[in-house]
């Protein structure tokens, strides 16, 4: 009985991390002191305003097609917040970004994973 329940339980922690999108990051910088996920920012279509450094790219890989746009986001903002970012710019999908292919618009990731650059502004940024 015992030995079923611990299988059930390690089947049940492999199914839950199966539903997260895998994400990955490179660093243009050095460590920096990280930010909260809360406070990081998303920029798809315009660049902010006021003045920023690149501190590197994130990059998505949603394990399937049910894997929702908002897991994948958080997951991004999250890496992004460790790496000391302020903001994700240019979110966009993958495939737009090699192929100019436009995302999915019914809230699913479209499998395609996506990609930003992580940025840190140089002073407050009030830019919307």
């Amino acid at each position: 009985m015992s030995r079923f329940i611990g299988s059930a339980a390690g089947l049940l922690v492999l199914m839950t991390t199966a539903c997260a999108p895998s994400i990955q990051s490179a660093s243009f910088q050095a460590t920096l002191s990280p930010t909260r996920m809360e406070d990081v920012r998303v920029f798809t279509t315009r660049v902010p305003a006021c003045e920023y450094e690149e501190l590197g790219i994130v990059t998505s890989e949603p394990p399937n097609l049910f894997t929702h746009l908002q897991a994948v986001v958080d997951g991004m903002r999250r890496r992004a917040a460790l790496m000391g970012g302020h903001a994700l710019v240019e979110l966009r999908p993958r495939s737009q970004a090699a192929a100019g292919s436009p995302s999915a618009g019914d809230g699913s990731s479209g499998g395609a994973g996506y990609l930003a650059t992580v940025v840190r502004f140089s002073s407050p940024c009030s830019s919307p």
